[in-house]
């Protein structure tokens, strides 16, 4: 089994659909004002946001995306203006690699 998509709801379209554009994701279907699809910049999977009237659910989803090349792209992003929750760790969950944490309010 293979994983095809996931999507996450949002609040405001235009902005979620900048935030992911800056976080290197290519846009491959752009519904405006309530979808739009991504493909990952490695591995070919596909992340979509759907815009929704209220946002519930608190802190989720969570999502986890991974890199080779951390701390080259945690630089690359910072200097696009995003934000990050954390620097750059080591701790390794469940043999996990290196991460940090950017937070997208939706």
């Amino acid at each position: 089994m293979r994983l095809n998509q996931v999507t996450v709801p949002l609040v405001d379209y235009e902005s979620s659909k900048t935030f992911y554009l800056k976080l290197g994701l290519k846009l491959i279907v752009d519904s405006p004002p309530r979808y739009a699809r991504f493909e990952m910049p490695e591995g070919g999977s596909t992340f979509s946001i759907e815009k929704v009237d209220v946002a519930t659910g608190g802190d989720w989803p969570l999502i986890w995306f991974e890199s080779d090349r951390l701390d080259q792209l945690v630089a690359e992003l910072k200097a696009q203006g995003i934000r990050f929750e954390t620097g750059v760790e080591d701790k390794r969950i469940f043999g996990a690699s290196p991460r940090c944490v950017i937070r997208r309010a939706t």
